[in-house]
């Protein structure tokens, strides 16, 4: 499996600043005074980078004869801006002497990199990096770019840029009300997340102490997909728009990147000055009463659920439920199966779930939230329990899921509600599954 480069493609440059590799003898590869040792494989005849301008590369850490670690994992390339000097990086030197559709390796001697590396190497390796120079954009043409991006859109008075495209005469949302909305993140054409992959929106209710003035009033940072209780929000552009909007209304915002750096996931590679283009979609609003109905709704129906499956244990302990064992002794009961897919590794799921220890107390109840868990199948996001027993059903299933502990918590159990070697009883319901493009 190769090493995840989460956060990791961050810290590439300062991987590589210079220290001379001893390594000498390899065939075909040039060595420059500042110690570089590389090879080109296509070398083209087009522009090099200069300061200012935007490269998107990907990098393959490899030893002799296999791949350790590749960027190619991420959703998006490595995006880079040219910096001004470039003496004591290695690789800022490589790209350098690359033109657009270029590749190059690199050579490293292990013990000359002052950081960590990808799992996989050992004293006195070489470390042979691959780049690809995907593509390389001159400053004037980002500047244009991004110009062209804007186009037709508004200047909030806090320095972000939105266009509404379809304004409803509906109801807007107000202190104490509840909204769902979805949204997308992209760079550029490229989505790097979307709500609507897992099915499930975003959820805010806002504090009934806020007044809302339902004009075009915004702040500097974005929603976070979970459910907020309190705040105020008038630091937040995402928020503030909402309040605006009524049901069915669609804004795009646009915002700087380095005004928002903490909530950009690493892995997409966003750069001071780039653009981040949120489409936003408004749901639902409902209100203070509506919402406290509905909750009494879910905790009902999150009540009623339990009871069947402390029921169910106590059926399952005389032998009165019949399961079906795996090879890894999960053990489970479908009670009603559904008509859809199973899903495969890396697909999205969203699960419905009451978790019970084996005496029958519940510790974990989904229903009570009124939305679904969702997760990727088989990437060791929840208990391995989960990954092999949902792995089993169709969507639309209901089931009974029981789990050893070992394939649970095992000895370190969950504190403080789930004890070592706890055996764990689910109901599930696997309520949508979403493939894996």
């Amino acid at each position: 499996m190769y090493y995840s480069f989460r956060s990791f493609s961050l810290l590439l440059l300062a991987l590589l600043l210079a220290s001379a590799c001893k390594q000498s003898g390899l065939r075909g590869f040039t060595e420059t005074k500042e110690g570089l040792l590389y090879k080109h494989h296509i070398k083209n005849k087009g522009a090099k980078p200069q300061a200012g301008d935007r490269m998107d590369y990907h990098l393959y850490f490899r030893n002799a004869d296999s791949i350790v670690a590749t960027s190619r994992e991420q959703k998006v390339p490595i995006r880079l801006k040219m910096p001004d000097g470039m003496e004591d990086n290695l690789l800022l030197q490589s790209l350098a002497r690359m033109s657009q559709g270029d590749s190059l390796t690199m050579v490293r001697e292990r013990d000359s990199i002052r950081m960590p590396l990808p799992p996989g190497y050992e004293t006195g390796d070489l470390v042979f990096i691959d780049v690809v120079l995907l593509n390389l954009k001159p400053a004037a043409e980002v500047a244009a770019e991004k110009k062209t991006l804007l186009e037709g859109y508004t200047r909030s008075e806090d320095g972000f840029y939105y266009k509404r495209h379809n304004k409803s005469s509906g109801k807007t949302p107000k202190g104490g009300d509840g909204v769902a909305f979805d949204f997308n993140i992209k760079k550029g054409d490229l989505v790097v997340f979307s709500t609507t992959e897992n099915g499930q929106p975003t959820r805010h209710v806002f504090p009934e102490e806020e007044t809302h003035d339902h004009h075009d009033h915004h702040g500097h940072d974005h929603g976070h997909h979970h459910h907020d209780h309190g705040g105020k929000h008038n630091d937040n552009p995402i928020l503030e728009m909402l309040t605006t909007m009524g049901e069915q209304d669609s804004v795009t915002l646009i915002m700087e990147a380095d005004s928002m750096a903490r909530e950009l996931n690493p892995e997409w590679t966003f750069q001071p000055g780039d653009l981040v283009t949120f489409e936003l979609k408004l749901q639902d609003i409902k209100t203070k009463a509506e919402l406290e109905e509905e909750q009494r709704a879910y905790e009902r129906n999150a009540n009623k659920l339990s009871k069947q499956a402390q029921k169910a244990i106590k059926a399952y302990k005389r032998g009165d439920l019949i399961v079906k064992t795996t090879g890894s002794g999960l053990k489970y009961h479908v009670l009603e199966e559904g008509t859809g897919v199973v899903p495969q590794q890396n697909d999205g799921v969203a699960v419905n779930y009451s978790g019970h220890l084996m005496n029958g107390k519940q510790f974990d109840n989904s229903f009570k939230r009124g939305q679904p868990f969702g997760f990727p199948l088989g990437q060791g996001r929840v208990i391995p329990g989960w990954d092999e027993g949902l792995a089993l059903l169709k969507e639309g299933t209901k089931a009974y899921l029981v789990i050893p502990a070992e394939l649970a918590y095992g000895e370190r159990g969950m504190l403080p509600d789930i004890p070592a070697n706890s055996d764990l009883f689910f109901y599930v319901e696997l309520k949508e599954v979403f493939k894996n493009k």
